[in-house]
């Protein structure tokens, strides 16, 4: 083993893993939370009871889901937390 490979595999060895951020247990906090401007299309489906499949191959066809426009950011497809709030009735008024 040459020194390049040794220390490719000493770095692969010592590096950390990726944490995901945990998500609350209602998906719903995530709408109420307003520092959240964006949620992914897959959460916000399962908000509304819709498939993921099923919000994803909307999306494909039209480029919206339940009449939001769903913006893209490499491959994840996002909501706009506000548009949200509205299809769906939340309160708007800020949190005292």
């Amino acid at each position: 083993m040459n020194n390049e490979t040794s220390q490719a595999i000493h770095n692969y060895s010592n590096r950390r893993t990726r944490q995901p951020k945990p998500k609350p247990d209602d998906l719903l906090d995530l709408l109420r939370d307003r520092h959240v401007g964006a949620i992914s299309l897959t959460d916000a489906a399962k908000i509304v009871g819709v498939a993921p499949s099923t919000a994803h191959a909307h999306f494909i066809a039209t480029g919206e889901f339940l009449g939001i426009k769903v913006g893209q950011i490499g491959n994840r497809r996002v909501v706009s937390c506000q548009a949200l709030r509205a299809f769906l009735g939340i309160d708007q008024e800020p949190e005292s």
